[in-house]
């Protein structure tokens, strides 16, 4: 099959976000193939490499540890990041500061959206603009 007609889904992307730095976050996005539930494509794209990602495929548990590796680096980092957001499929987007996920109920959420997120089918629906309803917030 070729691999440019496979159909991928985004199932979270990540965003490494540094304090006064505005529009250089650093991205991870993870994305799943329906017909294989435990390879994900994962590209990475720093902010200064413009337009430039890193593009690589790993088992569900590789992008598990992965990701455990990327935020234990970052954690010592010399100049760390400030927050880093999970925007996933299933969940609203949430942004917690690095600091915070060196506490374990913390940590424990961040992991949790992530593991829920991979390992939800996820499909995508473009909805009729005629039937689509919004609904608003009042006081």
């Amino acid at each position: 099959m070729n691999d440019s007609k496979i159909r991928m889904v985004l199932n979270a992307t990540l965003y490494f976000i540094q304090k006064g730095q505005p529009k250089k976050d650093d991205i991870i996005r993870i994305y799943s193939t329906p017909d294989d539930t435990d390879t994900y494509t994962v590209t990475y794209k720093p902010w200064e490499y413009g337009r430039i990602r890193n593009q690589f495929t790993l088992s569900y548990m590789e992008v598990l540890n992965y990701i455990n590796t990327v935020l234990r680096a970052l954690e010592n980092d010399d100049d760390p990041i400030e927050c880093i957001q999970i925007s996933t499929a299933m969940h609203p987007s949430v942004m917690f500061l690095l600091a915070d996920l060196e506490t374990v109920d913390i940590r424990n959420i961040f992991d949790d959206m992530l593991r829920a997120a991979l390992r939800t089918n996820v499909k995508r629906i473009i909805p009729n603009q005629d039937n689509d309803t919004t609904s608003e917030c009042s006081q």
